[in-house]
């Protein structure tokens, strides 16, 4: 299953990643392998579950970082909508188009 990012949602991972590398140096890293490891468990997921298929679009949280990962699941496809901190409002990415 290909892993596709929308521009705005790569942006927001990459600044998210340079904020906290700032603040805590070396937790920049982390943080993108948290993120990378909540993309490859909705891959397997969507690849193995026809529940989790037909669900279509979700979220799920970014294990210790204050962030979730937004993301729409298509047959060979995973796009990945948004990387938002969890204090910010949802309603920006819902109209966020792919190409």
């Amino acid at each position: 299953m290909i892993v596709r990012f929308h521009p705005a949602a790569l942006r927001e991972m990459r600044e998210a990643e340079w904020y906290i590398e700032e603040r805590r140096p070396r937790w920049g890293a982390k943080f993108r392998a948290e993120v990378t490891a909540v993309i490859d468990h909705v891959r397997d997921k969507a690849m193995t579950s026809e529940a989790f298929r037909r669900r279509k679009t979700g979220s799920m949280k970014v294990r210790r970082f204050p962030y979730r990962v937004f993301f729409r699941v298509l047959p060979e496809e995973l796009r990945i909508r948004a990387v938002y901190h969890n204090k910010r409002g949802e309603g920006g990415w819902k109209s966020r188009k792919f190409e």
